[in-house]
Protein backbone atom coordinates (compact mmCIF):
# COMPACT_ATOMS: atom_id res chain seq x y z
CA UNK A 1 0.00 0.00 0.00
CA UNK A 2 1.08 3.17 -0.45
CA UNK A 3 2.19 5.40 2.16
CA UNK A 4 -0.48 8.09 1.04
CA UNK A 5 -2.87 5.87 2.14
CA UNK A 6 -1.89 6.12 5.84
CA UNK A 7 -1.13 9.53 6.73
CA UNK A 8 -3.62 12.24 7.73
CA UNK A 9 -2.75 15.07 5.58
CA UNK A 10 -3.92 17.44 8.41
CA UNK A 11 -3.76 15.43 11.44
CA UNK A 12 -0.15 14.23 10.87
CA UNK A 13 -0.52 10.42 11.57
CA UNK A 14 1.73 8.52 9.55
CA UNK A 15 2.72 4.96 9.02
CA UNK A 16 5.26 5.35 11.17
CA UNK A 17 3.08 6.36 13.97
CA UNK A 18 1.71 2.59 13.29
CA UNK A 19 4.71 1.15 13.10
CA UNK A 20 5.62 2.65 16.73
CA UNK A 21 2.35 1.78 17.44
CA UNK A 22 2.60 -1.94 16.72
CA UNK A 23 6.35 -2.39 18.04
CA UNK A 24 4.86 -1.01 21.63
CA UNK A 25 1.82 -3.89 20.65
CA UNK A 26 4.74 -6.22 20.62
CA UNK A 27 6.73 -5.51 23.48
CA UNK A 28 3.48 -5.87 25.72
CA UNK A 29 2.64 -9.21 24.24
CA UNK A 30 6.26 -10.21 24.78
CA UNK A 31 6.22 -9.09 28.42
CA UNK A 32 3.18 -11.17 28.87
CA UNK A 33 4.22 -14.08 27.68
CA UNK A 34 7.59 -14.48 29.17
CA UNK A 35 5.56 -14.12 32.32
CA UNK A 36 3.24 -16.25 31.41
CA UNK A 37 5.80 -18.56 30.81
CA UNK A 38 7.85 -17.84 34.30
CA UNK A 39 4.15 -19.22 35.96
CA UNK A 40 4.24 -22.37 33.77
CA UNK A 41 6.57 -25.91 34.95
CA UNK A 42 9.70 -26.30 32.78
CA UNK A 43 9.93 -29.08 30.37
CA UNK A 44 10.16 -30.39 26.60
CA UNK A 45 6.56 -31.54 25.88
CA UNK A 46 6.50 -34.54 23.60
CA UNK A 47 3.03 -36.40 22.59
CA UNK A 48 3.55 -39.91 20.75
CA UNK A 49 0.83 -41.57 18.72
CA UNK A 50 1.14 -45.05 18.60
CA UNK A 51 -2.47 -47.48 17.53
CA UNK A 52 -4.59 -44.71 17.95
CA UNK A 53 -3.33 -44.19 21.65
CA UNK A 54 -1.32 -40.84 22.86
CA UNK A 55 1.79 -40.70 25.17
CA UNK A 56 2.95 -38.16 26.85
CA UNK A 57 6.65 -37.10 27.89
CA UNK A 58 8.97 -34.84 28.82
CA UNK A 59 12.57 -34.82 26.88
CA UNK A 60 15.76 -33.65 27.89
CA UNK A 61 18.15 -34.14 25.76
CA UNK A 62 17.89 -37.77 23.60
CA UNK A 63 16.16 -38.79 27.48
CA UNK A 64 12.16 -38.82 27.38
CA UNK A 65 10.36 -39.32 30.88
CA UNK A 66 7.02 -40.90 30.18
CA UNK A 67 3.86 -38.18 31.94
CA UNK A 68 1.27 -41.03 33.53
CA UNK A 69 -2.42 -40.17 32.48
CA UNK A 70 -3.54 -39.45 36.17
CA UNK A 71 -0.44 -36.55 35.92
CA UNK A 72 -2.81 -34.74 33.31
CA UNK A 73 -2.54 -31.16 34.56
CA UNK A 74 1.01 -31.36 34.00
CA UNK A 75 0.68 -32.53 30.60
CA UNK A 76 -1.86 -29.82 29.79
CA UNK A 77 0.91 -27.03 31.33
CA UNK A 78 3.50 -28.45 29.13
CA UNK A 79 1.27 -28.25 25.92
CA UNK A 80 0.61 -24.69 26.91
CA UNK A 81 4.23 -24.09 27.48
CA UNK A 82 5.19 -25.36 24.29
CA UNK A 83 2.44 -23.68 21.96
CA UNK A 84 4.07 -20.36 23.91
CA UNK A 85 7.13 -20.59 23.24
CA UNK A 86 6.56 -20.95 19.48
CA UNK A 87 4.11 -18.37 19.70
CA UNK A 88 6.87 -15.91 21.23
CA UNK A 89 9.26 -16.86 18.92
CA UNK A 90 6.95 -15.77 16.12
CA UNK A 91 6.05 -12.64 18.52
CA UNK A 92 10.10 -11.75 18.53
CA UNK A 93 10.90 -12.08 14.66
CA UNK A 94 7.88 -9.84 14.14
CA UNK A 95 9.34 -7.82 16.87
CA UNK A 96 12.93 -7.34 15.40
CA UNK A 97 11.63 -6.75 11.79
CA UNK A 98 9.22 -4.13 12.96
CA UNK A 99 12.19 -2.41 14.31
CA UNK A 100 14.96 -2.61 11.19
CA UNK A 101 11.84 -1.65 8.89
CA UNK A 102 10.94 1.72 10.85
CA UNK A 103 14.53 2.40 11.18
CA UNK A 104 14.91 2.11 7.31
CA UNK A 105 10.71 3.66 6.91
CA UNK A 106 11.66 6.99 9.31
CA UNK A 107 14.52 8.10 6.89
CA UNK A 108 12.31 8.55 3.86
CA UNK A 109 10.34 11.31 3.63
CA UNK A 110 6.56 10.45 2.58
CA UNK A 111 5.53 10.83 -1.18
CA UNK A 112 2.15 12.46 0.46
CA UNK A 113 4.47 15.15 1.72
CA UNK A 114 4.46 16.68 -2.07
CA UNK A 115 0.98 16.87 -2.41
CA UNK A 116 0.57 19.53 0.23
CA UNK A 117 2.00 21.74 -2.82
CA UNK A 118 -1.12 23.14 -4.73
CA UNK A 119 0.81 23.72 -7.70
CA UNK A 120 1.88 19.84 -7.73
CA UNK A 121 -1.23 18.50 -6.61
CA UNK A 122 -3.01 20.51 -9.45
CA UNK A 123 -0.58 18.97 -12.11
CA UNK A 124 -1.01 15.78 -10.66
CA UNK A 125 -4.66 16.15 -10.29
CA UNK A 126 -5.44 13.95 -13.60
CA UNK A 127 -3.82 10.98 -12.27
CA UNK A 128 -5.79 11.02 -9.31
CA UNK A 129 -9.71 11.36 -10.34
CA UNK A 130 -11.31 8.86 -12.51
CA UNK A 131 -10.78 8.60 -16.45
CA UNK A 132 -13.91 8.70 -17.63
CA UNK A 133 -14.96 12.29 -19.07
CA UNK A 134 -19.16 11.31 -17.52
CA UNK A 135 -17.78 10.68 -14.09
CA UNK A 136 -15.47 13.59 -14.18
CA UNK A 137 -17.68 16.12 -15.22
CA UNK A 138 -20.71 14.45 -12.48
CA UNK A 139 -17.72 14.77 -9.92
CA UNK A 140 -16.72 18.49 -10.88
CA UNK A 141 -19.94 20.02 -11.73
CA UNK A 142 -21.67 22.12 -8.96
CA UNK A 143 -24.16 20.74 -6.70
CA UNK A 144 -26.10 22.20 -3.79
CA UNK A 145 -24.35 20.89 -0.52
CA UNK A 146 -24.34 21.38 3.06
CA UNK A 147 -24.19 25.00 4.29
CA UNK A 148 -24.74 25.02 7.93
CA UNK A 149 -21.59 25.35 10.43
CA UNK A 150 -19.53 26.04 7.51
CA UNK A 151 -16.89 26.83 9.88
CA UNK A 152 -16.29 23.13 11.10
CA UNK A 153 -14.65 22.52 7.29
CA UNK A 154 -10.67 22.97 8.59
CA UNK A 155 -9.77 19.42 7.88
CA UNK A 156 -7.99 19.44 4.64
CA UNK A 157 -7.36 16.40 2.71
CA UNK A 158 -4.94 15.58 -0.45
CA UNK A 159 -7.60 16.03 -2.97
CA UNK A 160 -7.42 19.84 -1.78
CA UNK A 161 -11.26 19.86 -0.27
CA UNK A 162 -12.07 20.53 3.25
CA UNK A 163 -13.52 18.11 5.56
CA UNK A 164 -15.32 18.23 8.88
CA UNK A 165 -13.40 15.37 10.51
CA UNK A 166 -10.19 13.96 10.55
CA UNK A 167 -12.37 10.57 9.63
CA UNK A 168 -14.07 12.27 6.78
CA UNK A 169 -10.41 13.66 5.27
CA UNK A 170 -9.21 9.56 5.62
CA UNK A 171 -12.53 9.04 3.41
CA UNK A 172 -11.79 11.25 0.99
CA UNK A 173 -7.77 11.07 0.21
CA UNK A 174 -8.69 6.82 0.16
CA UNK A 175 -11.24 7.95 -2.36
CA UNK A 176 -9.01 10.09 -4.13
CA UNK A 177 -6.19 8.18 -4.44
CA UNK A 178 -8.25 4.93 -5.63
CA UNK A 179 -9.92 7.38 -8.10
CA UNK A 180 -13.19 6.84 -7.09
CA UNK A 181 -14.94 9.91 -8.12
CA UNK A 182 -17.79 11.48 -5.06
CA UNK A 183 -19.35 14.27 -3.95
CA UNK A 184 -19.01 15.53 -0.28
CA UNK A 185 -22.36 16.76 1.31
CA UNK A 186 -24.80 16.94 -1.72
CA UNK A 187 -28.06 17.66 -1.21
CA UNK A 188 -30.26 14.00 -1.04
CA UNK A 189 -34.18 14.27 -1.08
CA UNK A 190 -35.49 11.05 0.69
CA UNK A 191 -39.22 11.18 1.01
CA UNK A 192 -39.97 14.58 2.49
CA UNK A 193 -36.53 14.73 4.15
CA UNK A 194 -33.66 16.76 2.87
CA UNK A 195 -30.08 15.04 4.07
CA UNK A 196 -26.38 15.13 3.06
CA UNK A 197 -24.84 12.08 3.02
CA UNK A 198 -21.16 12.61 3.81
CA UNK A 199 -20.61 11.67 0.58
CA UNK A 200 -21.85 10.20 -2.27
CA UNK A 201 -19.69 7.97 -4.39
CA UNK A 202 -20.01 5.96 -7.48
CA UNK A 203 -18.21 3.09 -9.12
CA UNK A 204 -15.97 3.25 -11.96
CA UNK A 205 -16.87 0.37 -13.73
CA UNK A 206 -20.64 1.01 -14.30
CA UNK A 207 -21.40 4.40 -12.48
CA UNK A 208 -23.78 3.23 -9.80
CA UNK A 209 -24.31 5.55 -7.05
CA UNK A 210 -23.08 4.49 -3.14
CA UNK A 211 -23.76 6.49 -0.47
CA UNK A 212 -21.05 6.92 2.58
CA UNK A 213 -22.20 7.69 5.63
CA UNK A 214 -19.79 7.95 8.74
CA UNK A 215 -20.69 7.69 12.33
CA UNK A 216 -17.59 9.12 14.65
CA UNK A 217 -19.28 9.41 17.91
CA UNK A 218 -20.86 6.05 18.46
CA UNK A 219 -20.32 5.63 22.20
CA UNK A 220 -22.32 8.91 22.21
CA UNK A 221 -25.89 7.36 23.19
CA UNK A 222 -28.01 10.40 21.77
CA UNK A 223 -25.09 10.17 18.93
CA UNK A 224 -26.15 6.68 18.35
CA UNK A 225 -29.53 7.01 18.37
CA UNK A 226 -29.69 9.40 15.90
CA UNK A 227 -27.13 7.42 13.61
CA UNK A 228 -29.68 4.66 13.73
CA UNK A 229 -32.68 6.96 12.46
CA UNK A 230 -30.33 8.20 9.65
CA UNK A 231 -29.53 4.63 8.53
CA UNK A 232 -33.68 3.26 9.20
CA UNK A 233 -34.27 6.79 6.84
CA UNK A 234 -32.17 5.05 4.15
CA UNK A 235 -33.44 2.14 4.27
CA UNK A 236 -37.10 2.86 4.12
CA UNK A 237 -36.62 4.83 0.87
CA UNK A 238 -34.67 1.44 -0.61
CA UNK A 239 -30.77 2.51 0.50
CA UNK A 240 -29.68 -0.72 1.70
CA UNK A 241 -26.75 -1.19 4.05
CA UNK A 242 -23.68 -3.15 2.06
CA UNK A 243 -25.75 -2.75 -1.16
CA UNK A 244 -25.80 0.52 -2.38
CA UNK A 245 -25.14 2.12 1.33
CA UNK A 246 -21.35 2.17 3.12
CA UNK A 247 -21.87 3.01 6.97
CA UNK A 248 -18.48 3.23 8.75
CA UNK A 249 -18.37 3.77 12.80
CA UNK A 250 -15.98 4.56 15.37
CA UNK A 251 -15.47 5.48 18.84
CA UNK A 252 -12.95 7.24 20.95
CA UNK A 253 -11.05 3.88 21.46
CA UNK A 254 -11.94 2.74 18.24
CA UNK A 255 -10.83 5.44 15.50
CA UNK A 256 -11.52 4.67 11.61
CA UNK A 257 -8.34 3.75 9.77
CA UNK A 258 -7.22 4.24 6.46
CA UNK A 259 -6.70 0.23 5.88
CA UNK A 260 -10.37 0.30 7.49
CA UNK A 261 -11.57 1.95 4.40
CA UNK A 262 -9.26 0.71 1.40
CA UNK A 263 -10.94 -2.90 2.22
CA UNK A 264 -14.02 -1.09 1.86
CA UNK A 265 -13.52 0.72 -1.04
CA UNK A 266 -12.04 -2.25 -2.24
CA UNK A 267 -14.77 -4.78 -1.72
CA UNK A 268 -18.21 -2.21 -2.57
CA UNK A 269 -16.25 0.63 -4.88
CA UNK A 270 -14.06 -1.04 -7.02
Amino acid sequence: MNVLLSIYIKGGFTIFDKILKRIDELEGEITRVEKQLCDLPAGNFVCCTSRGRSKWFTRDGDKKKYIPKANRTLAEKLAYRKYLEAYLKELMIEYEASKKYFSKCSKIKPSSELLKSSEIRILTSKFFTPLSKELQDWMNVSYETNTHHMENLIHKSSSGRLLRSKSEAIIDMCLYNSKIPNRYECKLVLGDKIIFPDFIARRPQNGKEVYWEHFGMMDDPKYANKACDKVKLYVDNGIIPSINLITTYETKDNPLTAEKVMRIINEYLL
